[in-house]
């Protein structure tokens, strides 16, 4: 799974590039850069950040749809 795709999917449940931001201790620009293609990659803590909360976030929409 691309950046981009973490980071639609994170918006897509809800979330603002703002508060994945606020989340992953890192700028809105930062996300915005990720989801644009114009950065390639996170840095490691921002990207093991980034699959976390799309781990727990994806999950609770998804059980939430279902119930």
């Amino acid at each position: 799974m691309s950046w981009t795709s973490i980071i639609k999917s994170l918006m897509d449940s809800g979330l603002s590039q703002g508060q994945i931001a606020s989340e992953c201790r890192t700028g809105q620009s930062h996300i915005s850069a990720l989801y644009r293609g114009v950065r390639k990659h996170p840095n490691w803590p921002l990207g093991d950040a980034l699959r976390a909360l799309h781990a727990r976030r994806c999950q609770a929409v998804a059980e939430a749809e279902s119930s």
